[in-house]
């Protein structure tokens, strides 16, 4: 009974890190389409500036100086951001100038 209640818990702040992390991913897919567009980014470019961005946004000001994003930490922040993107926790804004299956298609799946 126990164990049951610690994995209910465990997935319920799992899923609450996970709508977390959508909920930047979509806000910062929104602030950079006006970049994307302008410099008529290929989707797959695309998706790694918003990965990157995503990340400094996590992080955030405290290991500013420190933080530096290893190729590892950037395939693995674009796979995170196209999993939730496939499974609907993401929705691409308007704004954002392509849809996943564009992204997928110019080599956005960097498994």
């Amino acid at each position: 009974m126990k164990k049951q209640r610690n994995r209910n818990r465990f997935k319920a702040h799992v899923t609450s890190a996970m709508q977390k992390f959508a909920d930047i991913y979509m806000g910062v897919m929104r602030d950079l389409a006006p970049l994307i567009k302008k410099d008529a980014m290929a989707p797959n470019t695309a998706i790694v500036l918003v990965a990157i961005y995503a990340d400094a946004v996590m992080v955030g000001d405290r290991h500013k100086a420190e933080h530096r994003m290893s190729e590892d930490d950037i395939v693995g922040a674009v796979n995170l951001l196209l999993l939730l993107w496939e499974q609907g926790k993401v929705v691409a804004p308007n704004e954002y100038p392509y849809t996943l299956e564009e992204t997928l298609a110019d080599g956005g799946d960097v498994q």
